[in-house]
């Protein structure tokens, strides 16, 4: 600053007291910004993890009891069964019923059956064991009522009653009519007594009638007792034949009527 002196009127100089130099008004400074003071300026803070607190597991709790009312006693509370209930066991009866009358009626039907099969069986001679027991019964006061004894089917000699002479000798002329042709047929209409005395067996008996071409039987008479005497002849297939006289027996053992034996009765001669 410089000192200005000015002098009085009629005095000594007045000195003026130095006044400061003017100076230009400073805006105000900006007040500091805000910044976190940390206390620890050393280190950076680390990041410390959370510690997962240790908490006691969950206890089960049993589910909330719901408040029922008390039940009533099961006397007064079960329904007492109404009578479509026995619907079904009705049902399951009138089922059995109807079975058993099925059944009923079927053995009915099949008796009725029988009775009327029995009575046409007797009528037209088709054999069966009714009408055999019947047939035999009549023999005892009727001896002419064997000679209709009915023959079953076949030619293996089966019959229901006691066969006569003329149901015997057609088991003999079927026995010659069917070895040529067909001898285990033969040999099926002999008992095993015949089978056992044949030379050779079944294959001696079926060489023999291999040679055969016709057999046939020429005079039967019936001497009593179920024997035979014949005279057979016999074509072979060379062409040659003989007549030769047999002796021939019957066994019949209710129901089969077979040949029992075969005995020659005398010497051949040419035919």
């Amino acid at each position: 600053m410089v000192a200005r002196r000015t002098r009085r009127r009629g005095g000594a100089p007045i000195q003026k007291q130095p006044q400061p130099a003017a100076t230009r008004a400073l805006p105000p400074p900006p007040p500091p910004k805000a910044t976190r003071v940390d206390l620890h300026t050393s280190t950076p803070p680390r990041a410390i993890p959370a510690q997962p607190q240790h908490q006691p597991p969950p206890q089960h709790q049993p589910p909330p009891q719901q408040h029922r009312p008390a039940a009533a006693p099961q006397y007064s509370q079960r329904p007492k069964p109404s009578r479509p209930a026995a619907a079904p066991m009705k049902s399951k009866r009138t089922t059995v019923y109807t079975a058993l009358a099925i059944v009923a009626a079927a053995v009915v039907g099949i008796m009725f059956a029988s009775m009327i099969s029995d009575k046409s069986g007797g009528g037209n001679g088709n054999g069966n064991n009714n009408a055999g027991a019947n047939t035999s019964s009549q023999q005892t006061s009727d001896p002419q009522a064997t000679s209709s004894a009915p023959r079953a089917a076949g030619k293996a000699g089966t019959w229901t009653a006691a066969p006569e002479a003329p149901d015997q000798e057609a088991l003999l002329r079927d026995y010659f009519a069917t070895a040529p042709k067909s001898p285990s047929d033969a040999w099926q209409m002999t008992n095993p007594k015949f089978q056992g005395n044949s030379q050779g067996g079944y294959a001696g008996y079926e060489q023999f009638w291999k040679s055969i071409q016709k057999a046939e039987l020429v005079s039967a008479q019936y001497d009593g007792n179920f024997f035979w005497r014949t005279e057979v002849k016999y074509t072979k297939k060379d062409g040659t034949t003989s007549i030769e006289p047999k002796g021939f027996s019957i066994k019949w053992s209710s129901p089969t009527m077979l040949i029992e034996t075969e005995s020659s009765l005398g010497a051949a001669r040419s035919g």
